[in-house]
């Protein structure tokens, strides 16, 4: 919300809600949980109700007339064995009346008050089914006319990628991108600007509506029983003022290691260190009152500075936090135009960039071809967000592939179909040996093992064209082992190394 006419916003009210549960509870008859004709019945026990059985009812009348007393379970035979039933009783004007539930065809409460409480426990009910909608109602203040914008954020679908490349011999090749977006509401979209932002903000659901409670826990007051009646004893003498005296030394913290030969201490005394205890006490209370002070100037200085802030405009920034992931927005340069329950692809890029055609050799992928692919560079300037490619060469399809996400001037391979005209033979070479070697010295023996492996890759290109291959071999520096005596990899992953061999057509 923002009020561009030195006004304030005032506050944004909507009507609350009360969990349902708790609404449904505060009612005389708690309907929370579905529960059954016979459990609605047991929670009116006391109350007076008239009962009308159905037609042929054993050993009852049409209409009855009684105050429930409860409900129970009982067995009644149904054929070779029993089965439960549940089994109304009522006190009527004759007495204590046994009816089955599944007998009763009507039952009406007499009091009003319970009607009443039953029918606006339904009424709640059915008002949990209309949650779309609720009123909204902004407040601004300020004075006349005043320009005012209103923001807001809604769920929606995320919105997807899909590219074509189109590969010529002596031209770059050709990206187009599409953005596919879905209009999930019931209204229509009719000339929006619309803006596609790439990224993974960190987003989650709160749920800020509903009433929230604590449960409190319940004390029970503290009892203290009565004292017994004291009795005393005879004295003796200066003695026992000795050892009093003594005692209230020891109570002060003086005389320290000259009140052990004074014996017991005398009754009604304070015990050893209490004294201490009530200053320690006395000292944390003081420190606490002060501690209290202090929060409640922090309070009165923060409520001073909040309505500062409410005073002075709208709302202002409360907290800065500096920037968080990769963010890239598509503007879309043309209004939008989209029905309900529609979606629609719009294009994003379309624009040549930098590439070389490759074969891509991986033998845990295919062991005797290698791939047909691009090594593409991201000279769009844009950021190509992960999805699908499909591939034409001139104006023939030529395969389908996957990207993930593409940063500017990034630079990244797919592959689209198999090389069948380029044929890859790995072999084990002769430098493949495992040395063990062991010595020993003075009583210690030390063995040390050293694997080298060797592999040979034979290429066999049977097309009309030259092709670069691109080699993948298996990094696996985890396991300690290097290259050596071997070219520099073009490119090295955590997974592979990419080395690159230029094969003539027929070769």
């Amino acid at each position: 919300l923002e009020d561009f006419g030195k006004g304030r916003i005032a506050a944004v009210s909507y009507d609350s809600r009360e969990p349902i549960s708790r609404t449904l509870s505060s009612f005389a008859v708690n309907l929370n949980g579905q529960p059954s004709f016979a459990q609605i019945v047991a929670q009116m026990r006391g109350e007076r109700i008239e009962v009308v059985t159905t037609p042929g009812a054993a050993n009852q009348p049409g209409k009855l007339s009684g105050v429930i007393v409860g409900v129970e379970t009982q067995k009644v035979p149904a054929g070779t064995t029993t089965v439960d039933a549940q089994v109304l009783n009522m006190w009527c004007a004759e007495g204590l009346r046994a009816v089955k539930m599944s007998e009763v065809q009507q039952l009406r409460f007499s009091n009003p008050i319970i009607e009443n409480e039953f029918r606006r426990a339904l009424d709640t009910l059915a008002l949990t089914h209309d949650s779309q909608k609720k009123a909204v109602s902004l407040h601004f203040a300020g004075d006349g006319q005043r320009k005012v914008q209103v923001g807001y954020v809604v769920e929606a679908p995320i919105w997807k990628t899909s590219y074509r490349m189109v590969l010529a011999d002596k031209e770059k090749p050709y990206l187009q991108g599409w953005a596919m977006v879905e209009n999930p509401t019931d209204e229509d979209w009719a000339g929006v600007k619309m803006a596609l932002v790439s990224g993974r903000p960190i987003s989650f659901k709160m749920d800020l509506y509903n009433p929230l409670y604590i449960n409190r826990p319940t004390v029970e007051p503290e009892l203290f029983a009565s004292l017994r009646p004291v009795t005393y004893r005879g004295g003796f003498g200066k003695q026992a003022d000795v050892l009093a005296i003594q005692d209230e030394q020891r109570a002060r913290g003086e005389g320290k290691g000259e009140a052990e030969f004074a014996g017991k201490p005398a009754l009604g005394a304070a015990a050893p260190g209490a004294a201490m205890r009530e200053k320690s006490d006395s000292d944390a209370l003081r420190r606490s009152f002060n501690a209290n002070n202090a929060d409640g100037k922090f309070a009165k200085d923060t409520a001073a500075e909040l309505g500062r802030r409410i005073g002075t405009g709208a709302v202002g920034n409360a907290a800065t936090a500096g920037a968080l992931g990769d963010f890239f927005q598509y503007t879309i340069d043309h209004p939008v135009t989209l029905g309900r329950q529609k979606s629609a692809m719009l294009p994003i890029v379309g624009k040549e960039v930098e590439g070389q055609k490759v074969s891509i050799y991986n033998q845990n992928v295919q062991k005797t071809h290698p791939l047909l692919g691009l090594k593409f560079k991201n000279t769009s300037g844009a950021h190509l967000n992960q999805g699908p490619i499909t591939v034409f060469e001139g104006s023939v399809y030529a395969g389908d592939t996957r990207v993930l996400d593409v940063q500017p001037n990034e630079e990244r391979l797919v592959s689209y179909a198999i090389d069948l005209g380029t044929e890859v033979d790995p072999q084990v070479g002769p430098g493949t040996q495992k040395i063990t070697s062991v010595k020993a010295v003075r009583g210690i023996v030390t063995t040390k093992t050293k694997f080298t492996e060797e592999k040979k890759y034979r290429i066999i290109n049977r097309s009309q064209t030259d092709r670069t291959l691109l080699i993948e071999h298996a990094n696996r520096t985890n396991q300690q082992f290097k290259i050596v005596d071997t070219e520099k990899p073009v490119e090295d992953t955590p997974d592979v190394y990419r080395f690159q061999v230029g094969v003539k057509s027929s070769e």
